[in-house]
């Protein structure tokens, strides 16, 4: 090869990589996003804002948090005077995806790292930050406690006064192992919301106090699923006689009506230091519209000491197992084997409870008809009591065929991919927020061909089927 032809072989050459480079530069430039807090080292606890300069947003942009490299959340608007992406990470909740590992759904103390990436609104990066490091620091050391172990007390005082939030909810979790069912037609099968008030109005010699408990704001009632406004015309004030431990010994109205209440638990009588174990029994299920409640035996356990909402708090953890009978429930009518833990936060300090949540698994073998009716209000048009779609009706628009019966889809083809996204309430990484999850991966379920269906737990001579609740309830001290 000649001299000539091998340098115009050589500029071509350069040539060629130059327009590659200036082609690929574009889509390799990405900007540094700052992140405004947390600080970076910083040591944080319980809620922490993470704030990120809305100009570094493209216009219908959003915004992926990531904590330690994982997807977090995805967020479309500025929440903080517009200036700000704002997400608040609670470093105490456990991620709501079940299909993670706990050392995945948990946030631990100990060091974090903090991330976001910008996306346009095609969903390409349009700039990422560097990592923040952090240090979460809600528990506390043993030390800040006496040697020999601390007495929980409440503190009557007259005229003091606690709005608390109180929630409750049952929900349907499955029949006959058939999570669609849930998915479909089970959150807020019954439960309540509201703010009631305890006040201490007396204090006798003997340290029993006089304590009334009434409503401090609206009540808001679950029907067919959803949140409505209450008249409550028949709660009235409660007055209990109750010991510094939360032993109460009477409870009354002075005019007709049932008494509005929350139920706050019984404190151990003895020093306890963190590890200790007793048994108390506890009402530990309860209506705050009627004050009837569920008394359980529980296994109880000081874990230790925590931040919560602003307080250093003792964490009792009481768990229990019994089949009982809920006064409260209109749509569980018979004895039930509930299973589950109340997680209490308590502040020694001022001798109050902040925040106290239950969560438990009831289940119980029901009649087919029972089932039936219990779904009937709730359920879609088209689906039959089993969750697949009845024979001849055709799949709802933009949905595939059936109702995810192959039941091993997580997506968004099928009704339950779709419920479980929306469940998720978050984006996905490379996905406006709030589309939910990638394409279904598993099985549609058929088309409803014609001919009987067979109901969950039907056998020959007999049609009686598994019915698995949640029960959540809930109060926190608001400020």
């Amino acid at each position: 090869m000649s001299m000539r032809k091998f340098s115009v072989t050589v500029l071509k050459m350069g040539l060629l990589f130059s327009i590659c480079l200036f082609l690929l530069k574009p889509a390799m430039a990405v900007s540094m996003v700052p992140i405004y807090r947390p600080v970076d080292g910083s040591t944080v606890r319980e809620v922490v804002k993470i704030l990120v300069p809305a100009s570094s947003v493209p216009a219908n942009g959003y915004v992926i948090y990531n904590i330690d490299g994982h997807f977090k959340a995805a967020q479309a608007q500025a929440t903080e005077n517009q200036e700000y992406y704002v997400y608040e990470w609670d470093t105490k909740a456990l991620d709501p995806d079940t299909s993670l590992p706990m050392n995945r759904r948990e946030c631990r103390d100990g060091e974090h790292s903090v991330s976001v990436v910008v996306c346009d609104s095609h969903g390409r990066s349009a700039g990422e930050s560097k990592p923040v490091t952090v240090f979460v620091k809600n528990q506390l050391s043993a030390s800040d406690l006496p040697g020999q172990g601390i007495r929980l007390r409440y503190h009557h005082k007259v005229g003091s006064a606690t709005k608390y939030r109180f929630k409750w909810k049952i929900d349907l979790d499955n029949v006959s192992g058939n999570t669609d069912l849930g998915l479909l037609v089970g959150n807020g099968l019954e439960g309540s919301e509201g703010v009631i008030e305890r006040s201490t109005e007396a204090v006798e010699s003997d340290g029993q106090a006089l304590v009334r408990d009434q409503l401090a704001d609206s009540i808001m009632t679950y029907q067919n699923g959803i949140l409505v406004p209450s008249a409550a015309e028949t709660t009235k004030s409660s007055y209990t006689r109750e010991d510094s431990l939360g032993r109460a010994t009477e409870v009354k109205t002075f005019e007709p009506g049932d008494p509005v209440g929350v139920v706050l638990p019984t404190l151990p009588w003895q020093r306890v230091k963190i590890g200790d174990e007793w048994t108390s029994g506890q009402e530990v299920l309860w209506d705050a519209l009627t004050r009837q409640s569920v008394k359980m035996k529980t296994d109880c356990t000081f874990e230790g000491i925590e931040w919560q909402n602003g307080y250093r708090c003792a964490k009792l953890v009481s768990r229990f197992s019994e089949t009982v009978k809920l006064p409260f429930s209109k749509i569980i009518d018979q004895p039930i084997r509930i299973d589950g833990e109340t997680v209490t936060y308590f502040s020694y300090s001022i001798g109050k409870v902040v925040s106290s949540i239950t969560t438990a698994s009831a289940k119980c073998m029901m009649e087919q008809k029972a089932v039936d009716a219990l779904l009937a209000s709730r359920m879609p048009k088209n689906v039959a009591s089993n969750g697949q779609p009845q024979a001849g009706a055709a799949a709802n628009p933009g949905e595939s065929a059936g109702v995810s019966g192959g039941g091993r889809g997580e997506g968004g083809g099928g009704r339950g991919g779709m419920a479980r996204a929306m469940m998720m309430g978050r984006g996905m990484p490379g996905g406006a927020p709030g589309i939910g999850g990638p394409a279904g991966m598993g099985e549609g379920g058929s088309s409803g061909a014609p001919g009987n269906v067979s109901r969950p737990g039907e056998t020959p001579g007999g049609k009686m089927s598994e019915v698995v609740f949640r029960i959540t309830e809930s109060v926190e001290a608001t400020r």
